[in-house]
Formats: C-alpha cells, sequence, structure tokens
C-alpha cells in the first residue's frame, strides 16, 4: 500500500484521474478504518480475520453506516 504502486494498465482502466500510487491521507484513513475494525472485532470475541464472515461484514458495515459516516466515506469502508 505505501511502497506499492499500481500496474499501468489498473491505472489506464481507472481514468483520467487515477493515479500510480495512493496519496498519503488515504493511506492513512486506510490504515484507521483497520484499526477501527479490528476493535469493533476485538470487542465481539473475534482475534481472527479468517472467522470474518458475511454476517460480520454486514453488523459492521451497518454500524459504520449508522454512526453518521458519507456515503463517499462508506465506498471507501467497503473498498
Amino acid at each position: 500500500m505505501i511502497n506499492g504502486e499500481l500496474g499501468p494498465t489498473v491505472v489506464q482502466t481507472r481514468g483520467h484521474r487515477a493515479r500510480a500510487r495512493g496519496f498519503a491521507v488515504d493511506i492513512l484513513e486506510t490504515c484507521r478504518e483497520w484499526i477501527r475494525l479490528a476493535h469493533w472485532a476485538r470487542k465481539r470475541g473475534m482475534s481472527d480475520l479468517g472467522a470474518f464472515t458475511d454476517e460480520w461484514r454486514s453488523a459492521y458495515i451497518t454500524e459504520r453506516w449508522q454512526s453518521g459516516i458519507t456515503r463517499d466515506y462508506s465506498e471507501k469502508v467497503l473498498a
């Protein structure tokens, strides 16, 4: 995520605003979201992401949506 770079083919398919590397602020928000997810899962007794089921995913998404995040940000969370 930090040192990697998207291939030219991927960048071309994403349109004229695509970048080969992510912006620092986007990387920071991704890390923060992973931390939120980890805390959320830990509170529910989960310690292995391999055990994360579709049911858990739906519950997390529902809670994040109900927390008041915007539609644009919710797309980032889902990604």
